[in-house]
């Protein structure tokens, strides 16, 4: 019965985190994330639909491009539009 015990302490060890020491680290990465994600939409070219065009000019605007959760929304909305892949097919 004791030794039973062992996996379910286990599994809550490993799985369970209290909020209180969890939480400020949440919500600095948080922050940062919406940092990184004006610093996108100051320095990347977005078109007139709202997608990044070209985030792999340079090294420095794909790495801007693959920091931020902004920019892939934008490029997914924008590449899910018919008229936005119609330019790329021959």
């Amino acid at each position: 019965m004791v030794l039973g015990g062992f996996p379910v302490l286990g599994f809550l060890k490993s799985k369970y985190y209290d909020p209180k020491y969890v939480a400020p680290a949440l919500e600095a990465q948080r922050l940062d994330l919406i940092e990184k994600d004006d610093y996108a939409k100051k320095t990347l070219f977005f078109n007139r639909i709202g997608g990044p065009t070209r985030p792999h000019r340079s090294l420095e605007d794909l790495m801007t491009f693959l920091a931020g959760s902004w920019t892939y929304d934008q490029f997914f909305d924008f590449i899910s539009y018919n008229a936005g892949m119609d330019v790329n097919t021959d």
